[in-house]
């Protein structure tokens, strides 16, 4: 999203885009580190930084012990799997893209106006 201010008249559409484009793309697809906590020399806590602790937000998420009681009630593993699993991150970055160049499109075009 642009660093400055967005018109009241476009916080649907933005609502929209980061609710069904945005928000599934980091937890489903994007990797990312997760740190270990050990503590070091003179008590101090240290994060490491492993490329075995690299996955997704949403396979660490299934990676807590009875993370089932997490879940709203009728919602399972499943039923979020198939949703997750549906693209790879390289697919599902495209309609993400087109998606995010229609909305700024369309803010750029009616503040021409």
């Amino acid at each position: 999203m642009p660093y400055s201010h967005i018109p009241s008249r476009y916080v649907e559409s933005v609502s929209t885009f980061l609710s069904g484009f945005l928000t599934p793309y980091p937890n489903d697809h994007r990797s990312c580190f997760f740190p270990e906590a050990r503590l070091g020399e003179k008590g101090r806590q240290r994060r490491l930084y492993r490329n075995e602790h690299v996955s997704t937000p949403y396979e660490r998420f299934k990676s807590i012990p009875d993370v089932e009681r997490f879940l709203k009630s009728g919602l399972n593993f499943a039923t979020l799997d198939i949703h997750a699993l549906a693209m790879t991150g390289n697919q599902a970055v495209e309609p993400l893209n087109r998606e995010r160049g229609k909305l700024f499109q369309r803010i750029r075009s009616k503040n021409a106006a």
